[in-house]
């Protein structure tokens, strides 16, 4: 059993700043592709997906070298859970797909969306009080 004397401070700091590297390495695609002013998505979406495989197979591989596994089968064990939750949370994104496009819309899309949605809000309470009232 492995026993652990590191701060919990310094794990969540480790956590926080492996999450955002490994989270940016996918994107790297399509950060460069709008830099160039490319719009080819099926080719970034193909090179990111690469990219997180290769990443899911070295986190398992890593961490079988740091607790004596074998470390093909604990790169494949990770790989095959990472796409399995992949899988997942496209089947649930399809699941809840709506008509718009989000990713199209702009600061000034999200700004009438906040103040319609928060217009509508006020008024559900203001229904909800005079109906109480009249109770």
């Amino acid at each position: 059993m492995v026993v652990d004397d590191s701060s919990p401070l310094w794990g969540g700091v480790v956590t926080f700043f492996a999450f955002a590297i490994f989270g940016l390495l996918p994107l790297i695609p399509y950060i460069i592709g709008a830099g160039f002013g490319h719009d080819d998505q099926t080719q970034y979406t193909v090179i990111a997906t690469i990219i997180g495989a290769l990443e899911l197979f070295s986190l398992g591989f890593a961490k079988a070298m740091l607790v004596g596994l074998n470390k093909y089968i604990s790169g494949l064990e990770s790989l095959g859970l990472g796409g399995f939750a992949v899988g997942v949370g496209y089947l649930i994104g399809l699941a809840f797909k709506t008509d718009w496009n989000i990713s199209k819309l702009t600061h000034i899309n999200w700004l009438y969306l906040y103040f319609n949605l928060k217009s509508k809000i006020k008024k559900l309470k203001r229904t909800k009080i005079k109906y109480i009232n009249f109770l």
